[in-house]
């Protein structure tokens, strides 16, 4: 068993899982993004190829799935029980209460993230298309993505650290 995280223990693990979530996608997806897209003049929002919009598309599906997949198991291993003080987390909100019940099958959470990709990367096609930023350099779009990436996974990861946290309170 575990020692008790307090709540500053509890701040340090969710902050420190986050930053590392972020800064890990962020430079891989900004790299790949570099590596597939460095020989190209330049690249548009729309095209008949997929363009910016498929790729950011298919990167907020698959990156939120993949993040999903890989820190529920992680965080639920890490906060077994009594692995939190019973102080460390205010009385849960009912919309948090929700989320962990509607989270608390595996395969359920993963969906729910996927989606939460797909969104999250429409509603930055749908600014970029307001801005009229309707194309980028291969640099520009790869810092861009990177950017975008790791504010998003860590986003989702402090998302699922939260609810992982309370889920392991609520079940002891």
């Amino acid at each position: 068993m575990q020692t008790p995280l307090d709540a500053k223990g509890w701040r340090q693990h969710i902050w420190r899982n986050t930053a590392v979530n972020g800064a890990t996608n962020a430079v891989a997806n900004g790299l790949i993004c570099w590596l597939l897209s460095r020989n190209k003049r330049s690249l548009e929002l729309f095209s008949p190829s997929g363009g910016i919009s498929a790729d950011l598309l298919a990167t907020g599906f698959l990156l939120a799935m993949i993040v999903t997949l890989i820190l529920i198991p992680i965080q639920r291993r890490q906060l077994t029980k009594d692995a939190l003080s019973p102080e460390v987390l205010a009385a849960p909100s009912p919309l948090t209460l929700r989320l962990v019940a509607v989270t608390e099958r595996y395969i359920m959470a993963v969906a729910l993230s996927a989606i939460l990709g797909l969104i999250a990367a429409a509603a930055t096609l749908l600014a970029l298309n307001t801005l009229a930023q309707d194309s980028f350099t291969p640099f520009g779009y790869s810092v861009f993505k990177g950017l975008w990436a790791g504010i998003f996974a860590g986003a989702l990861a402090y998302l699922i650290i939260y609810l992982t946290g309370h889920r392991a309170y609520e079940t002891s």
